[in-house]
């Protein structure tokens, strides 16, 4: 799989004992659908999605190679994901994993 990115060969990296695609030169996180809920300790990869998509595909799916939806990760609207239509695979950019992680522990997860 190609980085979204700057299509750099992603690699598989185990993080909290889940194995996900790593980018070696931007740092970028491929979560298949579900890994990011299990990632954050959350229900769901994504809080419901009413208001929050943009418009605009920003980046290429690694997996499915169609364009990604851009949009906030919840209300808050501090922090832009990107997710595929398709596969609903999850595209986080250097440090987003831990953004999110912080901000479902204050949410109560």
């Amino acid at each position: 799989m190609k980085c979204p990115r700057d299509d750099s060969t992603l690699l598989t990296i185990t993080k909290s004992g889940l194995e996900v695609e790593s980018c070696p030169t931007c740092s970028g996180l491929w979560c298949d659908a579900n890994e990011l809920a299990r990632l954050a300790g959350t229900a769901d990869d994504l809080p419901p999605t009413e208001n929050l998509r943009l418009d605009g595909l920003k980046a290429t799916c690694p997996v499915c190679e169609v364009g990604m939806n851009r949009r906030y990760y919840s209300q808050a609207r501090h922090l832009l994901v990107d997710r595929c239509p398709q596969c609903r695979g999850i595209w986080l950019d250097e440090h987003e994993l831990a953004d999110i992680v912080k901000h479902a522990h204050d949410l109560g997860g």
